[in-house]
């Protein structure tokens, strides 16, 4: 069970998890420091709290945190660190700010795609993301053309029969 997961069961409703992901938080980061691996995962399990419940400027510096942090320590291209950028370009999708989240997971696509390759679930999600971000925008031909390309290396990594896991439901070949 991850640290989000084990303070939302021990929280019980938004509004104490956030309290309690704070006080988890600030403890991790008196005992282990801003930039150990465990306070930045609960800094992200915050962020997600605090999201859910609508207050996105406590999300966003806190990712923003996060981001800040791991790029120091990890570098811009490692996996922690795109997954962190990923964060804060769907907490901007979910307050509409599309095109900002867009320039973020455009980025990351293209460094996950060097990085970890374009058959790497990371860069594939981002792909998808980028579909789900233009069709919120009701840009579906934009949005087809990445959901076409992830189903695509998808069906090549995975081959013909992956279990329906790379069906794109939501919309016609023609669109």
């Amino acid at each position: 069970m991850c640290i989000r997961d084990s303070m939302r069961s021990l929280a019980g409703d938004g509004s104490s998890a956030i309290k309690l992901g704070t006080q988890v938080l600030d403890a991790r980061d008196r005992d282990l420091g801003t930039d150990a691996e465990d306070s930045l995962k609960a800094a992200t399990a915050l962020a997600g709290f605090h999201g859910g419940a609508g207050n996105f400027d406590e999300s966003d510096a806190l990712l923003k945190r996060v981001i800040t942090i791991t790029k120091k320590l990890h570098g811009e291209k490692a996996r922690r660190t795109l997954r962190a950028r990923w964060a804060l370009a769907y907490s901007y999708d979910r307050q509409r700010k599309f095109q900002e989240a867009a320039s973020i997971l455009l980025d990351v696509m293209w460094i996950s795609s060097e990085t970890l390759g374009e058959g790497d679930k990371d860069t594939l999600g981002c792909q998808i993301g980028l579909g789900f971000i233009y069709e919120g925008q009701g840009d579906t031909r934009s949005a087809m053309r990445f959901f076409r390309k992830a189903a695509q290396v998808a069906r090549e990594v995975l081959g013909p029969d992956d279990g329906g896991h790379w069906r794109i439901p939501v919309c016609s070949e023609r669109d």
